[in-house]
């Protein structure tokens, strides 16, 4: 299937570029038995849920179907004083053999092709990549993050099972921010994994309901100040192919440092959501010209 991405894509209008590479991956192999994945909750117990989750997860991309979902992204510019409405970016989003592809996308309307979309287009932020690969990430072999459990929580009305993660500077080999200067930095990370509290039926797709990500300890020097990605999961009918645990909505922002001697901290954020997601098939018409 080749090498699995995560690409965050950040456009401010002061015209920087920046770039983050998260979930970074290989092909995950066949692990008898998931040693691994019992291994996380071998001395606590407390940790069980993220053991079936782990197994969930090494099979994740080879469980899902080739489909296709339309993105309907709110694009915000955080910056004080701007009152400006946010921009709304939509398009289609294929899911094809491992790989996502953007198409027919549009800002307030309006084709990107026409628009001629560059650093000044007007959105702050554009993002790609959300199914499923940090999940992916997280468990890939060997796995380097430290759980444990934080409590219960609710989340959309229900209890949630609520685990937070942190992965050293040192053993990050897949997360990794690049800044406008193209300076590129496997930074320390942390986040949260939300799991349903309630017994999960195999329709259930091991619980997952959340996950958030977010680097920490970034260097004065790097100007990524700051950034935050939390996806929300639910199962999604594909048609006849069945029900698959898709994101369905996500929120992305992050905080760049500006160069020079008036530098400052902007911001952009991303409201995101998936739908009128359906499986991707192949259509063909056959014509003659029998007479």
């Amino acid at each position: 299937m080749g090498c699995w991405r995560f690409l965050l894509r950040v456009i401010l209008f002061t015209g920087l570029w920046l770039t983050a590479v998260a979930a970074r991956s290989q092909t995950l192999p066949p692990v008898p038995g998931h040693g691994e994945c019992a291994a996380i909750s071998a001395r606590d117990p407390q940790l069980a849920p993220l053991t079936d989750l782990c197994r969930f997860a090494r099979a994740y991309r080879q469980s899902l179907p080739n489909f296709v979902c339309d993105e309907t992204v709110s694009a915000h510019d955080d910056r004080p004083f701007n009152h400006l409405a946010p921009r709304v970016l939509t398009d289609v989003v294929t899911y094809a053999d491992g790989e996502e592809n953007y198409s027919d996308i549009s800002i307030d309307g309006v084709s990107a092709s026409e628009r001629r979309l560059s650093s000044r287009a007007g959105v702050p932020l554009i993002t790609s990549g959300e199914f499923g690969n940090n999940l992916v990430a997280l468990f890939r072999p060997p796995i380097a993050a430290q759980f444990h459990f934080v409590g219960e929580r609710r989340l959309r009305g229900k209890p949630a099972l609520v685990f937070e993660f942190h992965l050293a500077a040192a053993t990050n080999t897949f997360w990794s921010l690049r800044d406008a200067s193209g300076t590129t930095n496997f930074p320390e990370y942390r986040g949260t994994v939300w799991i349903a509290a309630e017994p999960a039926s195999p329709e259930a797709m091991a619980g997952l309901l959340r996950m958030e990500l977010q680097p920490v300890s970034l260097a004065p020097s790097f100007l990524i100040d700051s950034a935050q990605v939390t996806t929300d999961y639910a199962p999604v009918a594909l048609g006849e192919a069945g029900r698959f645990l898709l994101p369905t909505r996500s929120e992305t922002w992050a905080c760049v440092r500006s160069e020079g001697e008036l530098a400052q901290v902007r911001c952009a954020r991303n409201q995101l959501r998936f739908h009128g997601c359906r499986k991707f098939a192949a259509t063909a018409r056959i014509l003659s010209d029998a007479r």
